[in-house]
Order: C-alpha cells, then structure tokens, then sequence
C-alpha cells in the first residue's frame, strides 16, 4: 500500500481527472454487471474450500482448512485442522471481508464482482498509461469488452479463484505501463 500511495499522485497528474472517473465508472459498471450471470456454485468443493479457508484465516490466522469446527457464540474452535494444497490468495482475501463483515454467502459473493469492476479499470488504465499509441476509445472498449465477455460474468458471480488470479494479471499489466509511463515523466 506505501507503494500505491506514493504513486498515486504522479499517477493521478498523468492519468487526469476524467480517465479517473472513467476508470471509477468501469469498477461500479463491472461489479454491477455480475449480476446479469445467475448466482450459483460452478465449483462445489473448491468455492466452499476457499471460503472455509478464508474463515478459518480470520479467526486463528492460519491458512488451514476444517474437518470439524464449531462456531457459535461469536467463538470459532477448530477441532480437526488439515492443510491443503489450495491456493491461498482468494482465501486471504475473502478473510479480509470475513474480518470487516462477518462470514456469509452474500460477504463471499462481494469479492469477485469487485475484483471484475477492478480489473476492468485497471485494464482501462494500463491501456491508458500505454508506452505505445492506441486509437482514441481503445482502453475504454478493451475493459468493455473484458466485463461483457460471458465467461467474465459467469465466474464472477462466484466464489472461485479465477477472477481474482485475472485481476492479479491485469494488475501487474497496468503496474508495468504505470511504470514505464513514469519513468519516462
């Protein structure tokens, strides 16, 4: 986050006021889009997993899953731990939620339509702050497209982990050319 903070006012004086609010317009477009795709389990086992990680990670600051736990009274005992070769990133993640809101479905269903309206803006971003020229309404049309692609809303209205590992891609596309931008200011 220091990172992020001690670039985003070079950042901002690049990218201007009206790429900014596009870029904030594409995020509440991108989560709100998700919900054009029904809300369902794609992946049983693995959505559940995530987030039975993600709450075992808020409550004892380990990334295991549970056999047997029990959560009631506002206590959380883990009884029979096991660890698992499950990626650990959206489970963090949706700890963060889990931390701030409390453990639910509709908490869980929160993280992937804010990751696709994310994306979409960092993608707008990226294609902005581009070393390289691009037609005028190119970045806006590429992070269109990326949020109305049907596989983009399908996943995104889930609990599985693709739309956060395609955020992280787009991320570190748009870190690159803020970069580049930046080094050449």
């Amino acid at each position: 986050f220091a990172g992020l903070g001690g670039a985003a006012l070079p950042l901002y004086r690049i990218i201007g006021r009206r790429r900014a609010y596009t870029a904030l317009a594409l995020v509440i477009i991108g989560f709100f889009a998700c919900d054009l795709a029904p809300r369902t389990w794609r992946i049983f086992f693995d959505e559940h997993l995530y987030m039975q990680i993600g709450q075992t990670i808020a409550h004892t600051g380990r990334a295991e899953g549970a056999n047997y736990a029990r959560a009631e009274y506002g206590q959380f005992e883990m009884y029979s731990p096991w660890t698992n070769k499950q990626p650990n990133g959206l489970p963090y993640l949706l700890s963060w939620i889990y931390r701030t809101v409390g453990v639910s479905d509709r908490a869980s269903h929160f993280l992937n339509p804010s990751l696709t309206g994310l994306g979409a803006a960092a993608l707008y971003l990226g294609l902005s702050l581009a070393p390289w020229v691009l037609p005028a309404g190119a970045a806006l049309a590429a992070a269109l497209l990326f949020i109305f692609t049907p596989l983009v809303l399908w996943w995104g209205n889930t609990v599985a982990v693709e739309p956060s590992a395609a955020a992280t891609v787009i991320f570190a596309f748009m870190a690159a050319c803020a970069h580049a931008r930046l080094r050449d200011a």
